[in-house]
């Protein structure tokens, strides 16, 4: 009999309650997510409930690393997806990530395409743009990757340790930089897609978070830890997981004709 392949999702959280509730009504259709893992950094909203309401085990979050590493403490499956909760997949691509991993042992973790809920040509540029800029770096033997949607096999995040906790932001290209280093395969990988807020856009302004992640990304290349920029949870209107929700059920409507034509 030939076992069928399931995911620990693990979401690092701190007042997520108008992103998670959606979030994980579309993960728990999912068949071949066995379990949802909520890491929460001490929310003051009702993100634990709200997790605790769909099933999800809840676990002492802290920055998205230390989150991120608790929840794998309490993960069962051979693959784990760090997602955030404020980015969605569908089954289609996270089975066919799946897929990638299985289908070459040498390849230890795979980043989604993530792309933004956004109508602004500059946000898909942008994550356009960061997405090839990955493909080369990791195909040249520089792991590097998002965090938004990151899958990886639970083995070859164990032989490295996880995510680095001492990492103030960045901590998800650091973990794949180590991973390639330890001779294992990256894939940023095409057709299988994440779509994530752009309401740190939004927030903090384009030029402003455009220019940090640069200067991780420039970082993480060259093997440092340090970060300049520091890692804050921020408080989103509840109202932009509105606009949100109501933007990912138009691109997935666009999507499944595009499928069907």
């Amino acid at each position: 009999m030939i076992n069928t392949p399931t995911v620990s999702v693990v979401i690092p959280t701190r007042n997520e309650a108008a992103w998670l509730d959606t979030n994980l009504r579309i993960l728990t259709e999912i068949p071949i997510v066995s379990e949802i893992i909520v890491a929460d950094a001490s929310s003051t909203d009702q993100t634990p409930d709200i997790a605790l309401r769909r099933g999800c085990i809840v676990t002492d979050g802290g920055r998205p690393g230390v989150g991120r590493n608790a929840g794998r403490k309490v993960a069962t499956s051979e693959f784990i997806l760090f997602l955030d909760a404020d980015t969605y997949i569908d089954n289609e691509s996270i089975s066919q990530a799946v897929g990638v991993l299985l289908s070459d042992k040498r390849v230890a973790a795979a980043n989604l395409r993530i792309r933004p809920l956004s109508r602004n040509p500059i946000d898909h540029l942008a994550y356009s743009f960061a997405m090839s800029y990955l493909r080369v770096v990791s195909a040249l033997g520089v792991g590097q990757g998002l965090g938004n949607a990151l899958l990886v096999k639970a083995g070859d995040f164990d032989a490295v340790s996880g995510f680095s906790e001492e990492i103030n932001a960045g901590e998800d290209a650091d973990l794949l930089y180590r991973v390639q280093k330890m001779g294992r395969l990256v894939r940023i990988l095409v057709h299988e897609v994440a779509w994530t807020s752009p309401r740190r856009f939004r927030l903090e302004g384009r030029a402003r978070f455009f220019s940090k992640v640069v200067v991780w990304a420039a970082l993480r290349v060259a093997g440092r830890r340090a970060s300049l920029f520091p890692y804050r949870w921020h408080v989103y209107p509840p109202d932009w997981a509105t606009a949100d929700l109501r933007e990912l059920l138009r691109r997935r409507s666009s999507d499944d004709c595009a499928r069907q034509a």
